[in-house]
């Protein structure tokens, strides 16, 4: 449309609008996922689930976002300088663990965070490693 001196140009409201990024966490915001598209679990039923059978609890989960439910046992960066919470489990297990992925964005979050601290992050993934479940790519509840 052109515009006439004087006049103002009406927009096209039937235009489509852009359409959000339904995926379980954007990548560009920390967006938390809705309920159904979400797995709840603890970090102690977590672990079980993978001691039991991967299979079955990645079958579970499927494409779903995890919201995880834990005790702090420690906060360090891995060797490639990713920010890492691992979670603590009862009873305790000396092999197998927790560990959250934690993503840029939330480096505020976990400089105040401690051991011994109980935490719900929500984590777009989770799979099995050498030393237990591994969630990717998490933000603080």
């Amino acid at each position: 449309k052109t515009a006439t001196p004087g006049k103002k140009v009406e927009e096209n409201t039937n235009a489509e609008q852009p359409k959000p990024d339904l995926s379980p966490i954007s990548a560009s915001t920390n967006s938390i996922p809705p309920a159904s598209d979400v797995y709840q679990t603890t970090a102690a039923d977590l672990l079980k689930g993978y001691r039991e059978n991967s299979l079955a609890i990645e079958e579970r989960i499927g494409s779903k976002s995890l919201e995880i439910n834990g005790r702090i046992s420690n906060i360090a960066k891995n060797r490639d300088n990713v920010m890492q919470i691992k979670l603590s489990t009862e009873p305790v297990d000396l092999f197998l663990s927790v560990t959250l992925a934690m993503r840029d964005s939330e480096k505020d979050k976990v400089l105040n965070v401690k051991t011994g601290e109980t935490i719900t992050v929500i984590c777009k993934s989770v799979e099995r490693s050498f030393g237990g479940p591994d969630a990717n790519d998490c933000v603080f509840k």
